[in-house]
C-alpha cells in the first residue's frame, strides 16, 4: 500500500493530525458493482454492507525538518591585514519547524571569527534567515590558502537535524612592495632613455 501526502502541511493535512481511513479487499467481480471508488467518501455502514474484508487504519502526519545552507561565495582573496566578510542563507526546506539553529565555524589556528546571529531560536517551514560571518586572520599570517568549515545544526521535535557543511577558502596574497616597484620602473625608464640617447649619438 502506498499513501501520498503533500510535501508541506496544508489545510487538509496538518502536522500531528490523525487521519483515519479504511482499507478494503474487494473481489474483482464486485468492483463493477460498487461504482466509482475514487471520489466518493464511504461511511462505515456502507462499507459493512459491501460484505467484503476491510480494516480501519490511522495515519499520523509528523513532518520532518530539513536544514539548507546556501553560500553565494566560498572563495576570498585578501591581503594579510584585510578582513573577510560574507553571508550565508539558512533555509528550512522541510515540512516541520526547526528550533535552535546554530552556526559553528572551524577556523585555522589563531584566526578569529564573528557570527551574527550565532543562534536562530526558530525557523518556520519555508522561512529563510541571513547570517553574517567575519573572518579575521592573525597579524603574522603567512601567504597561502586557508580553509574554514561552516557547520550548522538544529532540532525538529527533539530530533537532531544537521545541514551540509560548507568549506570556505581564503587566499592570503603577498603585500605589494610599492618602493621596489617604483625603483624597478625608474630603472627600466633609465635603460630605455639610455638606449635612445646612445642610438641618437651613433
Amino acid at each position: 500500500m502506498q499513501v501520498f501526502l503533500p510535501d508541506r502541511p496544508a489545510e487538509e493535512v496538518m502536522n500531528d493530525q490523525t487521519i483515519p481511513f479504511y482499507v478494503l479487499i474487494i473481489p474483482q467481480e464486485k468492483v463493477a458493482e460498487l461504482g466509482d471508488l475514487q471520489t466518493k467518501i464511504w461511511s462505515l455502514d456502507e462499507i459493512q454492507n459491501f460484505n467484503v474484508g476491510f480494516v480501519r487504519l490511522e495515519l499520523v502526519t509528523c513532518g520532518v525538518g530539513k536544514l539548507l545552507v546556501r553560500a553565494p561565495q566560498l572563495f576570498h582573496s585578501i591581503k594579510p591585514a584585510e578582513v573577510v566578510q560574507m553571508r550565508i542563507d539558512i533555509i528550512n526546506e522541510g515540512s516541520r519547524r526547526l528550533d535552535n539553529v546554530e552556526i559553528k565555524l572551524d577556523m585555522p589556528l589563531n584566526w578569529k571569527k564573528q557570527i551574527e546571529p550565532q543562534l536562530i531560536p526558530a525557523l518556520a517551514i519555508g522561512e529563510e534567515k541571513i547570517v553574517q560571518l567575519t573572518f579575521i586572520s592573525p597579524e603574522d599570517v603567512g601567504v597561502g590558502r586557508y580553509e574554514l568549515r561552516i557547520r550548522s545544526s538544529s532540532f525538529s521535535e527533539n530530533q537532531a537535524v544537521n545541514g551540509e557543511d560548507k568549506i570556505v577558502t581564503v587566499e592570503i596574497q603577498p603585500e605589494t612592495n610599492i618602493w621596489g616597484t617604483l625603483i624597478l620602473i625608474l630603472l627600466i625608464l633609465g635603460i630605455i632613455i639610455g638606449i635612445v640617447i646612445f642610438g641618437i649619438r651613433l
